[in-house]
């Protein structure tokens, strides 16, 4: 039996596995210590937030990283709560995933330096392209959370969470909420514009929050029309429904 295990000089023979590749955003440290002390320059988000009232919409963004339309038929990995770490994207990588994102991170939280909101953002070599999920209701917050993640990690987008169903996060204004408050997330989403550069912002929300109650052509029309995103996904389901509602698709889509 040990013959079938073992090489000619007695060791056990191990399949090599490829070879190391190091893993990208993890170096954190530096930056969760200056949010810490309150010494990351803000500037540009301030700024952002500042001028909101003087727009009337949002700027043309040029030259993106990436044209997420080029991107249509390939396989994406939803972001996962609680499940969508890099060891398990990994794994869907290795299984033909090429669009893979982090789990929602709350952007207070990374504005606060807590370190196992900042390790959500370590991504492995293989996976190529990798977005950053960021859930919030307030475009002062979202909007620096962008700005030091646009500016700091290796990422190729940014999406907006407007359909976490977590009470603690909808009753701080973001999740499924943000999506009802629809001139808040165009707020949000013109300041976030102005803060990443030539990183793609794009949007993820449900059907609504109650069961029946449809608003999420809505609040597509509306940030379409004022902040267009660079790809908008839409989770069929209402807060509290578990079941995927195709009818809204056709009705209202198809």
């Amino acid at each position: 039996f040990a013959n079938a295990h073992t090489s000619n000089a007695k060791q056990i023979t191990k399949s090599p596995d490829v070879s190391y590749k190091k893993t990208l955003n993890a170096n954190s440290v530096p930056l969760q210590i200056a949010l810490r002390k309150r010494k990351y320059d803000f500037g540009k988000s301030d700024q952002a937030v500042a001028e909101l009232l003087q727009t009337l919409g949002c700027m043309e963004r040029e030259n993106l990283k990436i044209d997420m339309r080029e991107l249509s038929g390939k396989l994406y990995l939803a972001p996962l709560t609680t499940l969508g770490n890099l060891p398990f994207r990994r794994l869907c990588v290795d299984f033909g995933v090429e669009i893979t994102c982090s789990e929602m991170g709350i952007c207070t939280n990374y504005l606060n330096g807590t370190s196992s909101e900042w390790s959500l953002l370590k991504r492995h070599p293989n996976e190529k392209y990798f977005g950053v999920q960021l859930a919030g209701g307030y475009p002062d917050s979202m909007s620096r959370a962008a700005q030091i993640i646009a500016e700091n990690e290796q990422i190729d987008f940014i999406d907006i969470n407007c359909g976490c169903p977590i009470d603690l996060v909808n009753e701080k204004g973001g999740g499924c909420s943000l999506a009802l408050r629809s001139n808040k997330l165009v707020e949000v989403m013109k300041t976030m514009s102005k803060v990443i550069g030539n990183t793609p912002l794009t949007l993820k929300l449900r059907t609504g929050i109650k069961e029946g109650v449809y608003t999420a052509h809505q609040t597509i029309s509306k940030v379409v029309k004022y902040c267009p995103p660079q790809l908008i996904t839409l989770h069929p389901r209402s807060k509290y429904l578990f079941q995927i509602d195709f009818l809204f698709c056709r009705n209202f889509f198809f």
